[in-house]
């Protein structure tokens, strides 16, 4: 009888296996019960990881910072509350117009950039209303630190403790406000002057608003004859040749005197755009440029109910306004010139070219800066910019603030006075008007890009103006109507005449002594449309006892949440209705 042969494993080679096989083998398995210990390691310290956010997060939230929507449009455009975003279908400018909830349904709204209503159509989902900006609030800044001026800041309604409201930090403690002019001035006591509070410089740019954007000039409007934005005026005035669009202005010939584009603001109303659509010229019908105004495209809507929110050219006159533009120098070793005038004063900048020294004056010497540490007057200040030669140069000039400020490629220009930094500031009148002759346009083209012994481009022309708050308390800062002052901001020949300029408000808050130690005031950037501290003592209110309740005019300390610094997820866009969770990224920003 046989005997069967035991049967022999199988394995992947007709090699025998090996002392060092079955070493291979163990290192293999210890291989996988590694990799496998990792695994689980790896998600172990996602879920560690996963908790530990959600644990900071809610420490973050109660102790550091906090998520916040901006419901009303009272701080526009710096921070938006409900509104509609649409590109304008005339000029192509995006553009922003408020959309409360508590108004009725928005019917049209206005393009800021050249005037075009756009009728809302409900159906349209690129129409659509979108959410205000959502906002992360340091909560803990001031309890290490005071607030300052310009803060934006949000805080618990004095009225009611439940509801949140966010606005910019105007008064300090220990201070009286004087609201003039659409400025702010503060003293310390009753036997001291008021003076004018001026915006941080790095604040600033982020504060103005646009007036005017050579980029976007309606096709429509140019082929009607409607007259240019800029234009050359003065000595050389052929020198400078507009681009076909009215966004590039170059100047090709040397002068012996300075050549001039200024600008003009004419905006065309209601009527004209009517002719414009029906293909009709404009040529022959009163075109009345006027004056730069406090014009908020947010406010600039119209209602189901036939209601327009707000006249389409503002109400008051701002002076204090800026300039923006790209400088191409082609060729020269000449002067560059920018001129910003306000109540007739030419506040003007000239830079020489070859070395890039700059010189200041106002109205040629004659209207003096502020004196000196020494003491001395100071009819001129210089200074050392990066404009020398050929090259592009990113330009910004503003007259703010009785203060004149200078960027270059965006860095501020740092001025001097006999060897010693000055802030370019200047007192201004205390009653100022609007200033205009057949001789010089003054105030009616109150800024200008001029050359001198230079070939030059200028290009994405941007006029900016500030903020300008309302002296009101209650009352409406001209005591006359709407249809009035809007006539008259487009009649330069009755600005020497009319009394308009004459009934400008001021108001004071407190309206007897300062604020208190612990207390402090605050007003919206979009001023005419803001419930703030100029209006809060109206709000008065019956408490549970039924007793009247006055509503202080400012805020305390402890009613103070904290600082906002960044809007950190602003409206998603509909795409046509598709995707409503793609954020407008462009407006993810630091809040100045």
């Amino acid at each position: 009888m046989s005997k069967k042969k035991p049967r022999q494993k199988k394995t992947s080679s007709s090699v025998p296996r090996t002392p060092a096989d079955a070493l291979e083998g163990r290192e293999r398995v210890a291989a996988e019960r590694t990799e496998s210990e990792d695994t689980a390691r790896w998600w172990r310290e996602v879920v560690e990881s996963i908790v530990i956010a959600v644990v900071l997060a809610v420490v973050f939230r109660a102790f550091e910072a906090e998520a916040f929507v901006i419901p009303t449009g009272s701080m526009a455009p710096t921070l938006q509350g409900r509104h509609k975003e649409l590109r304008c279908e005339q000029c192509n400018y995006m553009f922003r117009s408020g959309d409360s909830e508590d108004s009725p349904q928005v019917a049209a709204v206005t393009c800021p950039e050249c005037r075009y209503v756009t009728r809302i159509n409900p159906k349209n989902a690129d129409q659509a209303s979108f959410s205000g900006d959502r906002i992360l609030v340091n909560k803990w800044l001031y309890e290490f630190k005071d607030p300052e001026r310009w803060d934006v800041i949000v805080f618990k309604f004095p009225g009611s403790g439940k509801q949140n409201y966010i606005k910019r930090l105007v008064g300090l403690p220990g201070e009286q406000l004087m609201v003039r002019h659409g400025d702010v001035f503060v003293r310390t006591g009753e036997d001291q002057p008021f003076t004018i509070t001026r915006k941080p410089a790095d604040k600033l740019p982020h504060i103005m608003q646009t007036v005017h954007d050579s980029n976007f000039v309606p096709e429509s409007l140019i082929q009607a004859g409607w007259p240019a934005r800029w234009s050359g005026v003065g000595d050389g005035d052929a020198s400078w040749e507009g681009s076909a669009n009215q966004s590039t202005f170059t100047l090709t010939e040397s002068t012996s005197g300075t050549a001039w584009l200024r600008y003009l603001h004419a905006v065309p109303d209601d009527q004209q755009w009517a002719q414009v659509e029906n293909s009709l010229s404009v040529t022959g019908m009163e075109h009345a440029p006027s004056l730069i105004t406090d014009y908020y495209e947010n406010n600039d809507v119209i209602f189901m109910n036939g209601r327009r929110n707000m006249t389409p050219y503002g109400h008051f006159w701002v002076g204090d306004i800026a300039l923006e533009c790209e400088i191409q120098v082609q060729d020269g070793t000449g002067v560059l010139a920018l001129d910003i005038v306000e109540a007739g004063r030419h506040h003007t900048c000239e830079i020489n070219v070859a070395d890039g020294s700059a010189t200041l004056k106002i109205s040629n010497g004659s209207y003096l800066f502020d004196a000196g540490t020494d003491g001395e007057e100071i009819a001129e200040l210089t200074a050392d910019t990066a404009v020398r030669g050929p090259g592009s140069y990113d330009v910004r000039y503003a007259n703010v603030d009785d203060q004149l400020l200078l960027w270059i490629n965006n860095r501020l220009v740092t001025w001097q006075a006999n060897g010693q930094p000055h802030h370019a500031t200047y007192q201004a009148p205390e009653d100022e008007r609007p200033v205009w002759s057949a001789e010089d346009p003054g105030d009616l083209r109150p800024i200008g890009v001029g050359g001198r012994g230079l070939t030059l481009t200028v290009k994405d022309l941007r006029v900016l103006r500030d903020v300008y708050y309302v002296a009101t308390d209650g009352f409406d800062e001209y005591l006359v109507s709407k249809m009035d002052s809007y006539r008259i901001l487009r009649s330069p020949e009755d600005w020497s005449t009319t009394e308009l300029f004459d009934k400008r408000n001021a108001v004071y808050f407190p309206a007897q002594g300062v604020l208190g130690p612990d207390e402090f005031f605050p007003m919206g950037d979009n001023s005419p449309f803001s419930k703030d501290a100029r209006l809060w003592t109206d709000d008065n209110r019956y408490g549970a006892d039924g007793q009247l309740d006055p509503v202080p005019g400012y805020v305390r300390r402890d009613l103070l949440i904290g600082k906002a610094f960044m809007v950190y997820w602003p409206h998603p866009w509909n795409l046509g209705g598709r995707l409503p969770i793609i954020p407008n990224v462009q407006r993810m920003k630091r809040i100045r």
